[in-house]
């Protein structure tokens, strides 16, 4: 695996088109990870197991580096042609929430350039609507949402859901855990 992670990384540095590498690369590593940190843990602290500690750990800064050199040419080709078959779905999953970004500042760039204050207004609330899940930390008194509501009294590893400002609040004060639930 390390000699073709290493071949995939050269064939992106040295073309400027996006390298053709099989969609289950990253899906292979994770499961070669995986059996590997398995078999380093029964093995204890012998030369083998820390030589495979040591190839775990390069195998997985080349695959961070593949990956950021890769979505760096496609980001840099947007609004040409870029063939999408190419990709791994975990570089499709990195991307659209990055294509996302560029719709959203241009929305916000054109409702500024033609005094929409409508569009501004409905994102703003958009914004201030959000909620996540935190999962509590330590004992927390009933706060005020930025929704008005009131949330609370929280206990130590209490779920709860909250408008997002809130939630980075707490989390800034290492009272609560923001909780992904990323479903898509």
């Amino acid at each position: 695996m390390l000699e073709k992670l290493n071949g995939y990384l050269r064939t992106e540095r040295e073309s400027e088109e996006l390298g053709n590498i099989p969609r289950s690369i990253f899906m292979d590593l994770a499961v070669l990870t995986r059996g590997g940190k398995k078999d380093s843990s029964t093995e204890g602290e012998s030369i083998p197991s820390l030589l495979r500690s040591k190839e775990l750990a390069l195998l997985q800064r080349l695959a961070r580096r593949l990956i950021a050199i890769r979505l760096e040419k496609v980001l840099r080709k947007e609004g040409s042609d870029v063939d999408e078959s190419l990709l791994a779905p975990e570089e499709t999953y990195i991307l659209e929430p990055l294509r996302d970004h560029e719709k959203r500042f241009t929305q916000i760039t054109r409702a500024l350039a033609t005094g929409q204050t409508a569009v501004l207004e409905t994102i703003a609330e958009k914004v201030s609507s959000r909620y996540g899940v935190a999962r509590v930390l330590k004992k927390l008194p009933a706060v005020m949402g930025a929704d008005v509501g009131k949330y609370g009294p929280f206990e130590e590893e209490d779920i709860a859901i909250m408008p997002m400002g809130n939630l980075r609040l707490l989390v800034k004060k290492g009272a609560v855990q923001e909780v992904d639930l990323d479903f898509e």
